[in-house]
């Protein structure tokens, strides 16, 4: 019976295999989503008997949609399918699905290579009908199959970049040169380094492309790149005067001892007018100062003499008002009076003077008017309610200028910083600035550094220094000085390591480990490391300081135990714990285990002898018993082929134990039948386990039904 149903199998197999397929030609072709599937027909074949013709699809090449039911058929590569069997009663078809789909329940379904490992692309992976595909991203080229390489975009017309390009995986960046500013992705502009604060120039500021340069006016000479200081060209030969030289602030004039008037620039003449006092000072809020007018000398004629006012650093109409009069001298008339109006502007302009002049025929005589200014400012930070900056800001524009008062000259400010607790985690500055009633404000930009450390909030000063000479209390500083506060935002990692443990019972405590994983500390960091047993809570404190790099905690393992777990808890924001949690395995020691005895080598000598002679008895008891059952199995064959003679199988009076021959490699076969029948029949195992059947039945002994021998009992 075994042997005829495997060999049906065989030939269904066989049969199955060499089904008569037929691709018809283009018309029976069903076309979806622009592939092609084939029609099959072929028969369902058992035991040489055609049941029914069915129709299936089968792909048509690898860009064929999934049909539902494939048969290989000669549009499908022998290697692109793999056969799959179904059997039942009835029939036995065969079918295949083509490369890149997996049969599932006598369907195909596409396989998503993408889903493990992404194909083996290096980047990118694009599931596909039957297939897939691998791409890069952008900047990056195709490298065979699956790899990808870098683009060096400045290979090709430097990137497009004006000046600099700057290759980076998957990308490039383009960057300008000293003095130029970035115009968009590729572009650079000029920076007209002028528009900002006159470009640090004391005085004037020329741009050019790339760069810019100060120059001074006349009267001024250059002190570095930015500065400018006033020439005293009466340092050398008196400056070419006759008498007196009196430097000014980038000029000089010449003046006559009194009787004196100047004629030209530098040369002195005896003269009959003048003024009554050489030089006069004045306050700025006097309002008014009247002069007096002389001539030396009797004169019998009217003598006219023209006054005039001139410009130096108190300028018409802001600080004085302009006279410009010609004085009318009777004869035997030795003085006249002139007034002439100082204006209170209210803006810090320093001492400032003037000059009175006479002329007559050609010579002058002039008289030096001394405004002293009774106005003054406060300086300081304008931006001091911004005192604190976070570390990864990069840095912090601290503004400062005018606070309150109006700015009438320039002003030399110094700038510096002062690190009081950074342990230089920023960029520090010395700067000297020139604030102008046109600019009377400026900034200092100050780098922060990022340190990738965890710190805890650190402070600098930026403080204040009027440079400029002889304004006494006119200018006030208010704060001098601000404090500025860097808030760190750096993180640690910290986490158990390892994060899963074994330990024993009779341990009694575990030791777990709390790593810091990433990151560096300059400050302490407590994290609390807590564990919970039924209930019972049990928590610790660590705390991580500069140069820690882990900490151990002594944990107790409480009775009846077998799994806890620990956790890893901070209020820190700069901690962050992963793994922050590890599992704690306790295994129970084994009950009753034997002591471990040491012995000496004479015990152990007679120890050994004693067991070679237990087993020299055990063969010989072995022995003895095998003999026995074989001339028993003998004995009761010889009884069982009497049984046979007489024809009495079913003999209900006692067991028969019958041996079970290898036949061949497939089946078991026994002595008297091929085929066991009874009403009711047990078989014991010899490993104990039983097969029990209550009614008649057919079996076929298999081998692998692990049958060795069996006991036939009566029913």
């Amino acid at each position: 019976m075994a042997i005829g149903a495997l060999f049906m199998k065989a030939t269904l197999v066989f049969l199955a295999l060499s089904l008569e397929t037929t691709c018809t030609n283009s018309q029976s072709c069903l076309t979806s989503d622009g592939s092609v599937c084939c029609v099959v027909m072929y028969r369902n074949v058992v035991r040489y008997k055609t049941l029914a013709y069915h129709t299936y699809y089968v792909c048509n090449g690898d860009g064929g949609i999934p049909c539902k039911k494939r048969n290989p058929c000669s549009v499908c590569t022998s290697t692109s399918y793999q056969a799959v069997s179904v059997q039942t009663m009835e029939s036995y078809m065969s079918f295949a699905c083509c490369t890149g789909y997996s049969e599932t329940g006598g369907s195909c379904y596409d396989i998503n290579e993408c889903a493990s490992n992404k194909g083996g692309c290096v980047q990118n992976c694009h599931n596909n009908p039957g297939s897939y595909t691998c791409s890069c991203n952008a900047g990056y080229s195709k490298n065979g199959l699956y790899g990808c390489n870098d683009i060096d975009e400045c290979a090709s017309n430097n990137g497009g970049c004006d000046q600099n390009c700057q290759n980076n995986p998957g990308s490039y960046t383009c960057s300008c040169n000293a003095g130029y500013s970035k115009n968009g992705f590729h572009g650079c502009k000029d920076t007209i380094e002028c528009d900002s604060n006159n470009g640090g120039c004391d005085q004037n500021c020329q741009n050019n492309p790339g760069s810019y340069t100060c120059s001074c006016n006349a009267g001024y000479s250059k002190i570095g790149f930015h500065g400018c200081k006033d020439i005293d060209e009466c340092v050398n030969s008196n400056g070419g005067c006759d008498h007196i030289c009196v430097n000014t602030e980038g000029s000089y004039f010449c003046e006559c001892e009194q009787g004196y008037g100047l004629q030209g620039f530098h040369t002195c003449v005896e003269v009959i007018f003048g003024f009554s006092s050489p030089a006069l000072t004045v306050h700025e809020n006097e309002g008014i100062v009247h002069l007096t007018v002389v001539l030396n000398d009797t004169h019998e004629e009217t003598t006219v003499v023209t006054f005039t006012t001139a410009s130096d650093t108190a300028n018409a109409p802001s600080d004085y008002v302009a006279v410009s009069d010609s004085l009318t001298f009777p004869p035997g008339a030795s003085e006249q009076s002139v007034s002439i109006v100082i204006q209170d502007d209210q803006v810090l302009e320093g001492t400032e003077w003037f000059l009175a002049v006479l002329a007559a025929s050609g010579v002058k005589v002039q008289l030096v008017i001394t405004i002293q200014d009774d106005d003054s400012i406060v300086i300081g930070f304008l931006n001091s309610e911004i005192n604190s900056i976070s570390e990864k800001e990069g840095n912090i524009s601290v503004l400062f200028g005018v606070v309150s008062g109006t700015l009438g000259l320039a002003l030399n400010v110094e700038v510096t910083t002062v690190d009081e607790s950074t342990k230089g985690d920023f960029i520090g500055v010395s700067v000297n600035t020139t604030l102008t009633p046109s600019s009377p404000n400026a900034s200092v930009s100050i780098i922060i550094l990022q340190d990738n450390v965890v710190e805890d909030t650190e402070s600098f000063s930026v403080n204040l220094m009027l440079v400029t000479q002889g304004l006494g209390q006119a200018v006030s500083i208010e704060p001098v000085k601000t404090s500025m506060f860097i808030i760190d935002q750096d993180v640690v990692t910290v986490g158990f390591k390892p994060d899963y443990l074994e330990v024993i019972e009779t341990d009694e405590l575990v030791t777990l480990t709390v790593v810091l994983l990433a990151g560096a500390l300059e400050r302490d960091l407590v994290v609390t490391v807590m564990t919970n047993f039924s209930s019972i809570d049990y928590s610790v404190e660590l705390i991580f300081t500069t140069g820690v790099s882990s900490l151990t905690v002594d944990v107790p393992i409480w009775k009846h135990t077998e799994l806890f777990y620990g956790q890893l808890r901070s209020l820190d924001r700069a901690a962050i714990l992963n793994p922050n949690n590890v599992t704690v395995v306790v295994t129970k020691m084994p009950v009753n285990e034997p002591p471990l005895v040491l012995i000496s080598s004479s015990v152990a000598s007679a120890v050994f002898i004693v067991a070679l002679l237990a087993v020299v008895l055990m063969i010989v008891i072995i022995i003895a018993i095998t003999t026995k059952n074989r001339n028993k199995k003998k004995m009761l064959g010889q009884k069982n082929r009497e049984r046979k003679d007489t024809g009495n199988e079913n003999v209900e009076a006692e067991y028969d134990e019958i041996e079970l021959k290898k036949k061949d490699s497939h089946v078991y076969d026994v002595p008297d039948s091929n085929v066991l029948r009874g009403r009711k029949q047990n078989y014991f195992l010899r490993n104990n386990k039983v097969d029990e059947v209550e009614n008649c039945y057919e079996i076929d002994l298999k081998k692998n039904d692990s049958y060795d021998s069996y006991i036939k009992q009566p029913c």
